[in-house]
């Protein structure tokens, strides 16, 4: 028990105590496999990144547009016979050709292209639009319905 008692007490002479890893120079190299992962790892987040980015911008855009449930003006069934498309309400994107003039209580009557369509069609825009400068050649989008005669009647217009 003396012997107990001897490596209790200070000063004592105690073994030292060595590490299993004294002798270990360095670490571990890191395997290339480690380094390829982080790289492709990099490159699919960015591609992630961007898809998310040009997705956010083309829901954007298609979102903003308040007409994009409206229908196309059908130019062919208007021009053969407007009866089949009387009532309903379209948006067309337009090209100014003429102003045939304004009057107070009426509006505005204007003369419009659509694209390659050698055709024109006339516009009659309510006095709430009619303080828009229109200018030969410009484009606008407008929003009109189809009433009886076969008179198309403005209710928005916004230049593109």
């Amino acid at each position: 028990m003396s012997g107990d008692s001897d490596s209790l007490t200070p000063g004592a002479h105690k073994e030292a105590v060595e590490s299993p890893f004294a002798h270990v120079t360095g670490v571990a190299p890191q395997t290339r496999s480690n380094k390829t992962w982080l790289i492709v790892g990099l490159i699919v987040g960015v591609i992630l990144l961007i898809a998310a980015v040009g997705a956010g911008i083309y829901l954007g855009r298609s979102s903003s547009d308040s007409f994009r449930t409206v229908k196309d003006f059908p130019a062919d069934d208007y021009f053969t016979d407007y009866h089949t498309v009387a009532g309903g309400t379209f948006k067309a994107d337009a090209t100014v050709e003429v102003d045939l003039g304004w009057k107070e209580e009426t509006g505005r009557l204007m003369v419009f292209s659509t694209g390659e369509d050698v055709r024109r069609f006339a516009v009659l825009l309510p006095p709430a639009l009619s303080d828009i400068h229109f200018y030969k050649g410009q484009r606008y989008r407008i929003v009109f319905k189809v009433l009886e005669g076969g008179l198309l009647y403005a209710s928005s217009c916004s230049k593109l």
